[in-house]
């Protein structure tokens, strides 16, 4: 098994790293627990309490959005 150091590069948050779900209306923080390197990209393994779903790098960021829980 080997990956290509070009992929390596794009991984943008490190496994253990809090991060939240941008369209979560109650911006649950979760937990990056591994990742996946695609031909086309990086899914990213995230957790929140027992469940552990994939992510596109575009729908997680560090920061929590107060505005939509506030709104929610």
């Amino acid at each position: 098994y080997c990956l290509n150091q070009k992929k390596m590069s794009r991984i943008k948050f490190n496994i253990g790293q809090d991060v939240y779900l941008k369209t979560d209306t109650d911006q649950h923080k979760r937990i990056v627990t591994g990742y996946i390197v695609r031909d086309f990209g990086v899914v990213y393994l995230i957790t929140h309490e027992t469940d552990e779903n994939e992510h596109y790098e575009c729908e997680i960021s560090i920061e929590q959005d107060i505005l939509i829980k506030t709104s929610n």
